[in-house]
């Protein structure tokens, strides 16, 4: 029985190889501890740490007035609870607690407890004179988002506002003479201010802030009478103006002056409850064409009066009536159009 000498070699060969890789395995084996210390080393000096999650904290209103709502100084003054729930910090709603765009702020009654659930609770009452500025563009119906902006002096690293709008809500006493009072929204975003408050650091700080939105809408239907009634008047007037012989350009004239008294001193009423800078649009179209009438119906008269005296009375009684429709025609469309745009 032969031998088969090539089956021997490969034997052979598989048996040599066995001693070296055993012989490998232990020189990792030995180095394995100093390359997991060197890893290590690393991960310490060059990965950079991971900073601690923000503190979290429920916070929620309870608005129980809103009032003294002043065009002409461009605020609000409002009245509510406010509350923080958190279970890593306790808020502190005297020094840890601002209002971004108040004039000034009173805080009291604070109650503070702990929860079953081990959370930190705190509760106070605010009044507070907000800046907001009017936009009257569509007086008098015009509509209006109040805006509280709600802050802590704590960074967003350091705490976030998580807005509570299963409890925030206006309460039902809340009136506001002349509006309808919309529903309340309340969100959380993140703002940072334009300086470093020379902390030397290089970006600026950024605050979790909680913004109150109040929608109301001022109920015009009780309003537009009573407000625009000179420039009704005015405006009635100068159209009467049409009605008076043609020939009679002195009762016409003064007809024209009664008019203008009536929309001066209901354009000076109407000054005194805005601005320059948040004149309503509404109001200044009207005025326009209240005067713009009362032109046309003084040149008309002189017109017509001139025909007259020169034994052309058809076609001064022609030009005044065409004219009388031109006008009428004129303003309707004119006032159709600005309420047209004016109501929302």
């Amino acid at each position: 029985m032969s031998i088969d000498h090539s089956l021997e070699s490969i034997c052979y060969a598989d048996t040599s190889m066995r001693p070296q890789y055993a012989s490998h395995i232990a020189s990792v084996r030995s180095r394995l501890p100093v390359w997991l210390a060197v890893l290590v080393a690393v991960s310490v000096l060059v990965i950079p740490k991971t900073s601690h999650a923000a503190a979290q904290a429920k916070f929620g209103v309870y608005v129980t007035g809103i009032h003294e709502l002043d065009v002409l100084n461009n605020s609000f003054a409002i009245d509510l609870y406010v509350w923080w729930v958190s279970r890593d910090l306790v808020i502190n709603p005297t020094s840890d607690f601002q209002i971004v765009n108040g004039r000034h702020w009173q805080v009291r009654s604070v109650n503070t407890r702990t929860l079953p659930d081990g959370s930190h609770y705190t509760a106070a009452f605010v009044s507070a004179v907000v800046n907001y500025s009017y936009r009257l563009r569509r007086y008098p119906f015009d509509r209006h988002s109040l805006r509280v902006v709600f802050e802590t002096p704590y960074t967003a690293s350091e705490l976030r506002l998580a807005p509570d709008v299963v409890d925030s809500t206006i309460s039902e006493l809340v009136e506001v003479p002349g509006f309808k009072v919309g529903e309340l929204r309340l969100l959380e975003y993140v703002k940072g201010y334009d300086t470093r408050f020379g902390l030397g650091q290089t970006h600026a700080d950024q605050f979790s802030r909680v913004v109150l939105d109040i929608e109301i809408r001022r109920e015009s239907q009780y309003l537009v009478t009573q407000l625009f009634a000179g420039l009704l008047v005015a405006n009635l007037i100068s159209l009467l103006i049409y009605f008076v012989n043609v020939s009679a350009l002195g009762v016409r004239a003064t007809l024209a002056t009664t008019a203008i008294l009536a929309a001066i001193g209901n354009i000076y009423t109407l000054g005194g409850q805005f601005t320059p800078a948040s004149r309503s649009l509404l109001v200044d179209r009207i005025s326009v064409a209240t005067f713009t009438m009362i032109v046309f119906a003084l040149l008309t008269s002189i017109v017509a009066e001139w025909l007259y005296e020169r034994d052309r009375g058809q076609a001064a009684v022609r030009v005044n009536w065409t004219m009388f429709l031109a006008m009428a025609i004129a303003f309707l469309s004119f006032i159709g159009w600005s309420l047209l745009d004016a109501i929302p």
